[in-house]
């Protein structure tokens, strides 16, 4: 589903979602059918889901998609009309290969993209992709990491793409770390760049960034990251403060960038913008269970933003997932996205999802709900 990618991209893993209700373990493959009903803004909806999921050693991938008919309307057509949501029949892709004889490991995702984010975030923290319903995305994310130095990249779109980073780092035994990144949005021509130098301890990681927006607007970020282990859980979390001038924006490619990158586009160029803002986040990681992270982002001179990120991607026949960003700012903009599987007997399977999205009407971006409960059986081969 349009925008609904977005949850799966949150998952653990997509494939072990779509094959959940497979004929037996050894399975390498499975088909999917599901029929669902719902609304589409203020209009009744009837769905059809199809898809194919294989897997094989280091490589998964799952094709298909979905098919909404709009009381009224007929097939809403927008959702298929583009080159960009053509290519979101392939609904994930991943290959992973350890590191082996001197050679790097590396791994690849394509998808929608969920909650990236580069470093510690400076430039590139949270960017999410389908928040527009009638814009579809086949984003990629790459990552190779060898004894001493790691390479992260991402492009939002394969076909028609407007937004690329990556982030290049190197370290040492003793913890110390140095990082590079660059980004931009390459429809609007807006360059980014950043350093970063951190030093891992056991527990706590101080880093320093330093980065500069569209060759003009200059920031820094001081922070403490948190790693640690106990009562059967994973605990994380971040503290940083930050301070900027010249229509600095911190976090410029954030979660709710989509539908409001243009306006972001002027803004820079206003001198109230920038200042001193900080940024805090917490999140537990419980093994089969899943994990929750909430964000809470300031921007001097923009509304901040809050985020909640929670995944349970396989607990008790069940798998959940769930999206959210806003403004804290009851006029800003506000995103969600949920969906909740449940395994039942005989290989069947239902699902709910919902979602609070945008489209575009005369330029301006509107929001509306999206929501659907279906019922489907997926079989292995």
């Amino acid at each position: 589903m349009r925008g609904i990618g977005v949850v799966v991209a949150v998952l653990l893993a997509a494939a072990p979602q779509a094959r959940a209700q497979s004929a037996s373990a050894e399975s390498w493959g499975s088909g999917s059918a599901a029929l669902g009903v719902g609304m589409f803004g203020d209009k009744p909806a009837t769905t059809l889901d199809l898809g194919i999921d294989l897997e094989t050693g280091e490589l998964a991938v799952g094709v298909g998609g979905r098919v909404r008919w709009l009381a009224g309307d007929g097939v809403r057509e927008e959702d298929w009309d583009e080159a960009s949501e053509i290519a979101t029949a392939i609904r994930y892709l991943t290959y992973r290969r350890a590191a082996d004889g001197g050679w790097p490991g590396f791994a690849v995702a394509a998808g929608a993209l969920a909650d990236v984010r580069l470093g510690h975030g400076s430039l590139v923290s949270g960017y999410t992709s389908g928040l527009d319903v009638d814009r579809g995305h086949l984003g990629i994310q790459s990552r190779a990491a060898g004894d001493r130095y790691g390479v992260d990249a991402m492009l939002d779109d394969v076909v028609s793409p407007r937004i690329a980073a990556a982030r290049g780092r190197v370290f040492s035994e003793d913890g110390a770390s140095f990082g590079i990144t660059v980004a931009g949005d390459l429809e609007l021509g807006t360059p980014m760049i950043g350093v970063d130098a951190a030093w891992a301890a056991r527990y706590v990681t101080p880093y320093l960034d330093l980065a500069l927006i569209d060759t003009s607007a200059f920031g820094i970020h001081a922070g403490l990251a948190v790693d640690a282990e106990g009562g059967g859980a994973r605990w994380l979390g971040s503290l940083e403060a930050r301070a900027g001038g010249g229509g600095y924006i911190p976090g410029w490619l954030g979660p709710l960038y989509e539908i409001e990158r243009e306006t972001l586009a002027d803004e820079i160029r206003m001198s109230d913008l920038g200042g001193i803002g900080g940024f805090v986040e917490l999140g537990v990681d419980i093994p089969e269970v899943g994990r929750l992270t909430s964000s809470y982002s300031q921007r001097p001179g923009l509304a901040d933003q809050v985020t909640v990120r929670a995944a349970a991607p396989h607990f008790r026949r069940a798998q959940l997932a769930v999206w959210a960003a806003a403004d804290a700012d009851k006029r800003g903009d506000r995103a969600l996205a949920a969906e909740l599987r449940l395994e039942l007997p005989h290989r069947l399977f239902a699902a709910a999802d919902a979602a609070r999205l945008y489209r575009s009407v005369d330029g301006e971006f509107e929001p509306l709900w999206v929501a659907t409960v279906a019922f489907g059986s997926a079989l292995g081969f």
